[in-house]
């Protein structure tokens, strides 16, 4: 009889990979669009984490809500607008937007002091449009992110 042949090793599993980042759905200046923020404006600019029937806002940590390491002044959870169904454009335009209304999801609705949302993005000019990115964890730990775009408007000249 002939021998039998070696039985092949077994290949390794392959490793879990890492959970990804849970990707929320955000809105600036939620229900308009384009999402304008205004060089000198004092005041406080409103942004929406949506709430949908896959996403509950209540399991955010609020704590850890942060716009490039900015975090908001206030904070409520309330139904606002709906997430925009479109995707953006490449290069980004101040219209890859949505302005939908209430849903029926709650929204965790944040207040961000809009020159020092300017400042945190960067350096930007009147005409400038820029992809914001809000990052932060679920009360379990869990990293989310989520982007969405703002055309700056006013004065020429660079805000630091």
């Amino acid at each position: 009889t002939p021998p039998t042949p070696p039985t092949p090793p077994t290949p390794p599993t392959p490793p879990t990979p890492p959970a990804g980042d849970v990707t929320v759905d955000l809105d600036v200046h939620p229900k308009s669009c384009p999402n304008a923020l205004k060089l000198m404006s004092k005041g406080k600019t409103k942004v929406a984490i949506l709430g949908t029937a896959s996403f509950d806002v209540n399991d955010i940590d609020v704590s850890t809500v942060n716009i490039a390491g900015l975090s908001p002044v206030r904070s409520k959870v309330r139904d606002v607008a709906t997430p925009w169904g479109g995707s953006m454009s490449d290069p980004i335009s101040r219209d890859d937007c949505g302005t939908g209304r209430r849903d029926g999801f709650d929204d965790l609705m944040l207040k961000f002091d809009t020159r020092q949302l300017i400042a945190a993005i960067g350096p930007v000019e009147a005409g400038d449009v820029v992809l914001v990115t809000i990052e932060g964890e679920l009360i379990d730990g869990e990293p989310f992110s989520g982007s969405d775009v703002v055309w700056i408007k006013g004065k020429s000249g660079r805000r630091r």
